[in-house]
């Protein structure tokens, strides 16, 4: 067994027997100068080449390709997800805080509408303000008047001797 060293297309002798680094042994890759089958029918004829190249990697060839760029893009990747989820959370948070404090607002007005009018009323007036929601869809400058209207016919069912 003879061993050389290969850079780029020069090879360099190195000496009679196995100097590879043992670390690269899973990494051998066997580069047979016959065909395997043959061999044995081979070996009487003598101008046949029974040898072939062992070949390993070295530390330098390593070297050359160990880069920390996929660890920082993996680093930058993670970070990145990481702070989508934050941001979904506070926005979240965010959206839940403001709806409590919308349905807390609709609670109290419901509770000041509930006891300063009756049931009847309170429900023709919010009935009369839907339909008007949609006519000031249509007519915007009229918005003021009906809602005013509204509230006077609804508590004026209510006292008709006046």
């Amino acid at each position: 067994m003879y061993t050389y060293d290969m850079n780029g297309k020069k090879a360099f002798y190195r000496g009679v027997g196995d100097f590879h680094d043992p670390k690269y042994d899973d990494n051998e890759e066997i580069v047979p100068f016959y065909s395997p089958e043959k061999a044995t029918d081979l070996k009487d004829q003598d101008q046949v080449c029974l040898y072939s190249f062992h070949i390993y990697p070295t530390s330098e060839l390593e070297d050359e390709y160990k880069s920390p760029l996929p660890r920082v893009l993996a680093i930058v990747v993670g970070c990145t997800f990481v702070l989508m989820v934050i941001t979904f959370f506070v926005y979240d948070w965010f959206v839940k805080r403001r709806n409590q404090k919308i349905i807390v607002a609709a609670a109290k007005s419901n509770a000041i509408v509930s006891s300063m009018f009756p049931g009847r009323f309170r429900d023709k007036v919010i009935a009369e303000k839907q339909v008007g929601k949609d006519a000031t869809a249509r007519h915007d400058d009229d918005d003021a008047e009906f809602g005013e209207s509204a509230y006077q016919e609804a508590l004026a069912d209510f006292y008709p001797d006046v």
